[in-house]
C-alpha cells in the first residue's frame, strides 16, 4: 500500500499534469475512417495507441464463429474465461490475473454494447449478432469509459443503421441436435434523416450431460432474442439513435459433474432449471462540431433470473437442492466530449458518468426436508468524472495525462427465514459502506521509425468493495482492493501492414486482492488478500504470407502469486501460492487460408496453462494444462457462403470450474456442424 507521501506525491504530479486513456489499436486491420461506428463515438481514432489492446472486425468474428463475450477466451493473450456452462452465470473473468468473485463483488472487465455498460458479471449474458467490431482493452482503462474498467474493458459495437437496405441471413445446425437462426435487415425510411435496423436470433440444443437417474440430457439451453433501433440525423452534426433489446434464456440445469464420477454423467433426483429474462433500451445523443465531439448516452438494463434450481448433492437422493429468483435493475447516464484529430498539439477527453444498480435476491436451500429462505438487498451508486489530455508538441513522442475520480456508495438489507444456519447476526441485517478513489495515469508513446511504435503507461486503479451474505469474525464486508499498474510495450508494422508483431510487459502491484470462500454450497464471503503481484508477458503476431495463406499467433504469460496473505479460518499461511482462475499462460496459433475460387479454412491450436480453482492451491482442485483445436472449411460465391466447423475437435476432456464439494463444470466435448449465410 503506498505510504501517506507517495500518494500525495502522485497525486500532486498528475494534477500538475492530468492522465491519459488513448483510443486503442486496430490490432487487425488500419482504417482510416474509424472516427464513428454506428452512432458510436469511436474509441479507435489513433493507430498506435499506448498501451494492449485488439480489434475484431465483422469478417474476423464470423470467421472465428464468436457467438458471444465468452468466445473470445481463446483468442486474447492473458484472457480467460471459466465459462461455467449457465451463460454468464458462475463465470469468472480473468485478465492479466485479476478476476471477479463468483457471486458479490465488481467485475475486473467492463463490457460496454452499443455504449451500454453491463452490471455484475452473472448478468454478462448476451448473445452477439449483427456486430460490426469488438475491441478488447487489456489494462485498466480509467479515462476511456464511464464504467470502472479496473483490469481492461469489451466495446462491442452493432451493425449501424444506414440508407442502404441490406440484410444478413443465417442458418446453422449440428449434433447434439444443435439448429440457430439469425438474421439481420436494415435500411433507409427517410433518405438521409431516419433509418432503421432489426435484428433477431433463435438457438437451441441438446444437453452435454447426461442424467443416467431420470434418462435425460439436463443442461440444454435454448435462445430467443431480438433487437432493433431507429437513427435520426435531424441535422447534419446531429445523431440521435434509440436501441431496445431483448434476451430470453431458457436452459436447463448448470453444467455441473462429480468430479470422481464419468465424465459428462450425472445421477440427480432433479431436472434443474435456469432462466434468464433480459431487456436493454438505450437513447444516445451524438453532436459533432468542427472541433470536438459530444456524446450522451442514457441507458437502461433489467436482468432477471426466474428460476434457477440445483440439485447441490448430485444423486438420486432428495438430500439438498436450491432455488434463486434474482432481480438486478440498472440505470446508467454518461457525457463524454473529446476534441477532434487534427495536427495541432493537444487531444483530450473528458467526461462524467453514473451508474444507479439494485439487485434483489430469493435463494431457498432445502436440506434434508427443511427450508431456509433468505433475502437480499444490495443497492449501489457509483458516480465518476475523468479526462485525459495528449500532448504531441514534442517530435516523434507524445505524452499523455489522465486522472479519474469515483465514489461509490454501497448497501445490504438482509433478511432470513428458518434456523438452518441461524438468525442473521445484529447488527449485520442492514449495512452501508462507501468507497473513494483517484485513479491517476501517466503515458508516453514514440516512434522512432515509421513501422515501430514504442510505449509505455503507469497508473493506479482501483476495485470497489462490498457485502456477502456471510458473517465472518463478525462483519459480512469486504474491502477496496487497489492496484499500481505498469505497462511497456512495441508495436510494429511491416510490408503494407502484411507482417505485425507486437510485445507488451506488465507488473501489477495489487492491494487487498479479494478472494471469495465457500462455507456450504450457499454460504460464502469474500476476504482480502493483503499483498499480491502479478507480472507477464503478451506476443501478438500475423503474417499474411504467398497465396492467400494467413498466420496468426499469440500468447500471454502471467505470473501471480500471494506476497502476503493467512487464511482467517485455519491461521494457515498462504504467501506463495497462486490465486484462483488464473491460467498460468494462454496462446493460439492459427492457420488461415482463401483462394481465389472461394473456398476458405482456418484452423488453430488452443492451449491453457496449469490453473488453480481454490486459493489453498489443492491438487486435486486444479486443472492441469490443456490444448484443444478448432477447424473451419467453406466455400463463397458472392454473397452466399457455405461452411463446416468443427470445436475441440479431438474431444479432449477437461475442466473449466472446480469446486471443494468435490464438483465442477467441464469444458465443452468436441462439438461440429454446418451452416449456411447469405447476404454481406
Amino acid at each position: 500500500m503506498l505510504t501517506n507521501n507517495q500518494f500525495n506525491c502522485v497525486f500532486w504530479v498528475t494534477m500538475l499534469a492530468p492522465i491519459n486513456a488513448w483510443p486503442a489499436e486496430q490490432n487487425t486491420v488500419v482504417l482510416d475512417n474509424m472516427e464513428v461506428l454506428g452512432d458510436n463515438v469511436s474509441i479507435n481514432r489513433f493507430e498506435d495507441p499506448p498501451f494492449s489492446a485488439q480489434l475484431f472486425l465483422r469478417e474476423e468474428i464470423e470467421e472465428r464463429r464468436i457467438k458471444a463475450v465468452q468466445d473470445l477466451t481463446d483468442d486474447i493473450p492473458n484472457f480467460h474465461i471459466s465459462n461455467a456452462g449457465s451463460r454468464g452465470i458462475n463465470d469468472i473473468v480473468s485478465i492479466r490475473g485479476l478476476t471477479n468473485t463468483l457471486v458479490f463483488g465488481n467485475a475486473s472487465v467492463s463490457i460496454y454494447v452499443d455504449d451500454v455498460p453491463f452490471g455484475d458479471p452473472f448478468t454478462f449474458a448476451n448473445r452477439l449478432y449483427g456486430v460490426e467490431s469488438i475491441e478488447v482493452f487489456r489494462g485498466p482503462q480509467a479515462t476511456l469509459f464511464g464504467k470502472n474498467s479496473y483490469g481492461g474493458a469489451f466495446n462491442v459495437t452493432n451493425r449501424r443503421p444506414g440508407d442502404k437496405l441490406q440484410g444478413v441471413f443465417s442458418v446453422e445446425g449440428g449434433n447434439f441436435d444443435y439448429r440457430a437462426i439469425n438474421g439481420t435487415i436494415s435500411g433507409p425510411i427517410v433518405h438521409n434523416q431516419l433509418s432503421f435496423s432489426l435484428a433477431g436470433a433463435y438457438t437451441k440444443r441438446d444437453g452435454f450431460l447426461k442424467n443416467t437417474f431420470l434418462h435425460t440430457q439436463p443442461d440444454n439451453q435454448e435462445y430467443t432474442g431480438g433487437r432493433g433501433s431507429l437513427l435520426w440525423s435531424p441535422a447534419k452534426a446531429w445523431n440521435i439513435s434509440f436501441s431496445a433489446s431483448v434476451d430470453n434464456f431458457d436452459d436447463g440445469a448448470g453444467r455441473v459433474v462429480p468430479l470422481d464420477g464419468e465424465p459428462f454423467t450425472v445421477q440427480s433426483n432433479l431436472s434443474g432449471e435456469t432462466k434468464q429474462f433480459i431487456d436493454t433500451e438505450a437513447l444516445k445523443i451524438h453532436y459533432l462540431a468542427q472541433a470536438f465531439e459530444v456524446l450522451s448516452i442514457t441507458a437502461r438494463r433489467n436482468w432477471k433470473l426466474d428460476p434457477r434450481i440445483s440439485d447441490l448433492d448430485l444423486t438420486p437422493a432428495p438430500i439438498a437442492k436450491i432455488e434463486t429468483r434474482q432481480n438486478v435493475q440498472q440505470w446508467s447516464q454518461e457525457f463524454r466530449i473529446q476534441s477532434l484529430d487534427h495536427p495541432g498539439e493537444w487531444d483530450w477527453r473528458m467526461g462524467i458518468f453514473g451508474l444507479f444498480s439494485k439487485d434483489k435476491s430469493n435463494n431457498v436451500l432445502t436440506l434434508f426436508g427443511d427450508s431456509e429462505a433468505t433475502h437480499d438487498k444490495i443497492d449501489e451508486n457509483s458516480y465518476a468524472g475523468f479526462g485525459y489530455i495528449n500532448y504531441k508538441g514534442f517530435e516523434n513522442t507524445e505524452l499523455n495525462f489522465g486522472l479519474r475520480m469515483d465514489y461509490v456508495q454501497s448497501g445490504i438489507d438482509r433478511k432470513r427465514q428458518g434456523e438452518s444456519f441461524g438468525p442473521i447476526p445484529a447488527g449485520l441485517e442492514k449495512q452501508q459502506a462507501s468507497f473513494f478513489f483517484i485513479s491517476p495515469k501517466l503515458g508516453f508513446s514514440h516512434t522512432p521509425l515509421p513501422q515501430v511504435s514504442l510505449y509505455g503507461s503507469t497508473q493506479l486503479a482501483f476495485k470497489p468493495g462490498g457485502f456477502t451474505t456471510t458473517d465472518l469474525n463478525g462483519f459480512s464486508g469486504f474491502d477496496k482492493e487497489t492496484m499500481w499498474a505498469s505497462e511497456l510495450g512495441i508495436k510494429s508494422r511491416w510490408f503494407n501492414n502484411q507482417l505485425r508483431a507486437n510485445l507488451a510487459v506488465f507488473y501489477y502491484d495489487i492491494q487487498d486482492y479479494q478472494i471469495e470462500r465457500f462455507f456450504t454450497p450457499t454460504e460464502l464471503f469474500v476476504i482480502n488478500a493483503p499483498e499480491v503481484t502479478s507480472y507477464g508477458v503478451e506476443l501478438e503476431f500475423y503474417a499474411k504470407t504467398f497465396a492467400g495463406f494467413e498466420v496468426e499467433a499469440t500468447f500471454g504469460l502471467t505470473k501471480i502469486t500471494f506476497d502476503r496473505f493467512r487464511d482467517p479460518i485455519s491461521n494457515q499461511n498462504l504467501a506463495g501460492n497462486v490465486p484462483p482462475f488464473v491460467p498460468k499462460y494462454n496462446y493460439l496459433i492459427a492457420l488461415q487460408h482463401q483462394d481465389l475460387w472461394g473456398f476458405f479454412a482456418r484452423t488453430e491450436l488452443v492451449g491453457t496453462g496449469k490453473t488453480y480453482f481454490d486459493d489453498f492451491n489443492t491438487e486435486a482442485l486444479k486443472q492441469d494444462a490443456y490444448e484443444i483445436i478448432n477447424a473451419r472449411l467453406g466455400y463463397s460465391i458472392g454473397p452466399v457462403e457455405i461452411y463446416g466447423f468443427a470445436n475441440n475437435l479431438a474431444d479432449k476432456e477437461y475442466f473449466i470450474q472446480k469446486f471443494s464439494f468435490r464438483s465442477g463444470v467441464p469444458g465443452n466435448p468436441r462439438t461440429f456442424g454446418i451452416g449456411l449465410k447469405i447476404g454481406n
